[in-house]
């Protein structure tokens, strides 16, 4: 995100919270993933199944109506996604909840224009749902 940032011209950091250097990246946690494809019983099981063969995972819950998956444990996100993808569903962490959130300090910036082409900017990074 910074790299898009700063060839746009606006020269930008991630902003770490203050308590971060204490905090346990491996502590378990829950992720909410997005999940296409299942339109079936089936898939919900299909998916739960996967998703307890990452390394780390220790539960899954599958909401089919709303085509999520809620994983608790110290898995990584990107081996979640990939074993899901193999089995035919497509997934991505979901939107701005509690960890998917960041905070960038962008410089430069002078008027609403700026703002707008900032916010241009990071929506065409993978991964990046909203921008504000």
């Amino acid at each position: 995100m910074v790299q898009v940032l700063e060839e746009g011209g606006y020269p930008a950091r991630e902003m770490v919270p203050q308590s971060a250097h204490s905090v346990d990246i491996k502590a378990p946690s829950v992720r909410t993933l997005q999940v296409e494809g299942m339109t079936c019983k089936k898939c919900v099981g299909r998916v739960e199944k996967a998703l307890l063969t990452v390394a780390g995972v220790t539960a899954a819950r599958v909401n089919l109506d709303a085509g999520t998956a809620e994983v608790e444990g110290t898995g990584e996100l990107q081996a979640m996604v990939q074993v899901l993808e193999e089995g035919g569903y497509p997934a991505r962490e979901a939107g701005a909840s509690g960890g998917g959130v960041r905070t960038l300090q962008v410089e430069g910036m002078t008027c609403n224009k700026c703002v707008g082409r900032v916010k241009k900017a990071l929506l065409t990074v993978a991964g990046v749902t909203a921008a504000r």
